[in-house]
């Protein structure tokens, strides 16, 4: 009976140690990720591929597209 008694009073003075702990420990400081710049998404004008828009080539009407081959094909 002894035995049990002086394992439960060390497994409540550990836990109460351990919730003391993280009570006065300081909180650890959140580094905000940066945000990437919004990067719309536009789609080709030959084949309807989505793609962002600064990996799209654009033409000279202002339309955009996912390669040059495509974008010499509708303009021929």
């Amino acid at each position: 009976m002894g035995l049990l008694r002086f394992l439960f009073f060390a497994l409540a003075i550990g836990f109460l140690a351990v919730v003391v702990k993280r009570l006065l420990a300081p909180e650890p400081e959140k580094k905000e990720q940066p945000r990437e710049p919004y990067n719309p998404m536009v789609r080709c004008a030959h084949c309807g591929v989505n793609l962002p828009r600064d990996h799209a080539i654009r033409s000279k009407d202002g339309h955009y597209y996912c390669s040059i081959e495509h974008r010499d094909a509708n303009q021929r």
